[in-house]
Formats: C-alpha cells, sequence, structure tokens
C-alpha cells in the first residue's frame, strides 16, 4: 500500500533530498513550506507530482489549515518528517529577541505543532 507522507521545509536542501527519498519508494508526498506557490521551486515540485501547501510553521493557524487542506486530499498520513528549521547565525549576545523567537517559533513550536496534527 502507498504510503502518504508530509516533509516540511522540503522545496530545498536537505528537505527537498528527503522529498525525492519517499518518492522514489514511492510515496505520495506533501511538502508545508512558506514558499509562494508561484515560486520556481514550488513550480518544480508540482512538475514531480508533489502536494505543495503554503504553511508558515511558526503559526498554529496556518498549520491548522494546512492539515485540513491536506486531508482534504488524503485520508491517510503515514509518515511527517518535521524538517523546516532556521538559523539566526549569531552570538547569544548579539541575537536581537526577535531573532530568537523567530527561532523558536520555527524549530520547537512548529515540531510540537506538526506532531499534534495542529490541533
Amino acid at each position: 500500500m502507498q504510503k502518504t507522507s508530509l516533509v516540511t521545509g522540503g522545496v530545498q536542501g536537505i528537505g527537498r533530498a528527503i522529498v525525492d527519498a519517499l518518492q522514489a519508494r514511492g510515496d505520495r508526498v506533501f511538502v508545508f513550506d512558506r514558499l509562494d506557490p508561484s515560486d520556481a521551486l514550488v513550480q518544480e515540485l508540482k512538475v514531480h507530482s508533489v502536494d505543495y501547501i503554503q504553511v508558515d510553521v511558526s503559526s498554529h493557524e496556518s498549520i491548522k489549515a494546512g492539515f485540513a487542506t491536506l486531508f482534504s486530499l488524503t485520508s491517510r498520513l503515514d509518515v511527517c518528517v518535521n524538517n523546516a528549521g532556521v538559523t539566526k547565525d549569531n552570538l547569544a549576545l548579539r541575537m536581537s529577541e526577535s531573532e530568537w523567537d523567530t527561532v523558536l517559533d520555527v524549530n520547537l513550536k512548529g515540531a510540537f505543532f506538526l506532531c499534534s496534527r495542529g490541533a
């Protein structure tokens, strides 16, 4: 039976490699990413039959909406890869509170909300 997989941050880099590997094993793959659907990288995914849903994983509401869209297109989710992440390369004493909040919101809250399916 074909598995349904979700990869956050799957448009480029490590995420894209994960998407490619999941497709190679026969999965139906969904990607949550914040890029505009008209972006060339997103269009390339669509050419390869990847289902793209624009989601900002730092936003609980965006994740809930993303899951609503995903489950309107499929009835199951077998694999969830929490790949989305940001880095703010700076020493802690030079990092602004806003930069720190962004790192926490994407890297920690995003993974938490994804694991709870946006509940």
